[in-house]
């Protein structure tokens, strides 16, 4: 029996895309946030199910790869404003990653600014988040 090839994936460069008109997303907005070490960044996000961050660059967190946690006890406090009697519809729902910075050097090869692109797949919307397509945050000290 000879063994099966490899299925390949070939990706091609397609620098005219744009997302489709009514494809719901998560949009990173605001200015890139600078991360120093030791410092923890806390992504937190409503809804039914969660998000996995993925980091491409693995020596600069504490993990490459970060699952959300459901409804996690380091955010109590902001799920419950969020879910206050303002709105209509209470949130039960919450999913959240801390990631702490344990790099000490922001720099690497060809990113001489410390630049950090990050992703985060939504399982409910079932793509990327996007801001900056892929959104980055700044390692500088």
């Amino acid at each position: 029996m000879s063994p099966k090839k490899p299925k390949k994936i070939k990706p091609v460069r397609n620098p005219k895309y744009v997302h489709k008109l009514n494809e719901e997303v998560f949009q990173i907005s605001g200015p890139m946030i600078n991360v120093k070490p030791g410092e923890t960044v806390e992504i937190l996000i409503p809804g039914p199910k969660g998000f996995t961050v993925y980091l491409p660059i693995g020596e600069h967190f504490n993990a490459q790869i970060f699952e959300a946690l459901e409804n996690p006890e380091w955010a109590q406090e902001e799920m419950e404003a969020a879910s206050g009697s303002n709105s209509g519809s209470a949130i039960n729902k919450f999913w959240g990653v801390q990631m702490t910075r344990i790099s000490t050097s922001f720099a690497t090869p060809g990113n001489p600014e410390g630049e950090f692109p990050y992703c985060i797949y939504s399982k409910e919307l079932k793509n990327f988040a996007v801001g900056n397509s892929p959104p980055k945050m700044g390692l500088k000290p």
